[in-house]
């Protein structure tokens, strides 16, 4: 971290923090669709796998991404962040019927938006992290993977 001003590492920690607490949110979610879900949804469904799939990667997802995200693995990250990311996908085109109906649904529908955005986020700026390994082969890159896999974020150069 030399070089890096206080104030940026400040930034990045609080960055990191959010994305814990949003993965755990998630994980969190999943608990409640499996195990907590409300009557009216689960009627509006009508498919009782798709809840338990969507409930399922919400969990799972949630759980690994926010381990991947406190211990800064970002390869376990970048997998998990893709199944919290579709269960978070998924229980927004659930909620959307349940939203039409209820402003308190509508409220819920826009958190869970919130939170699939901020898994995009974090998506996008793991993509540059698995793409941007320079090497000849499979070994060198790997290398120059695990050195980098305490990073929390992106150098940014463009914005």
């Amino acid at each position: 971290m030399s070089g890096m001003s206080q104030k940026r590492i400040r930034w990045e920690r609080l960055i990191w923090v959010i994305d814990i607490a949003t993965y755990a949110l998630l994980g969190a979610a999943g608990t409640f669709a499996l195990w907590l879900n409300p009557p009216n949804v689960t009627t509006a469904v009508q498919v009782s796998w798709i809840v338990v799939m969507w409930g399922m990667l919400l969990l799972v997802g949630g759980m690994v991404a926010a381990i991947g995200r406190a211990l800064r693995v970002w390869a376990v990250e970048y997998v998990a962040n893709v199944f919290a990311a579709w269960g978070a996908f998924l229980f927004a085109i659930i909620l959307i019927p349940a939203a039409v109906d209820s402003q308190g649904w509508a409220g819920v529908l826009a958190f869970v938006c919130i939170a699939w955005l901020s898994t995009m986020r974090r998506y996008s700026e793991l993509r540059i992290f698995a793409n941007d390994l320079r090497g000849d082969s499979l070994r060198v890159r790997l290398e120059v993977a695990l050195r980098r896999r305490t990073q929390n974020v992106v150098a940014r150069q463009h914005y």
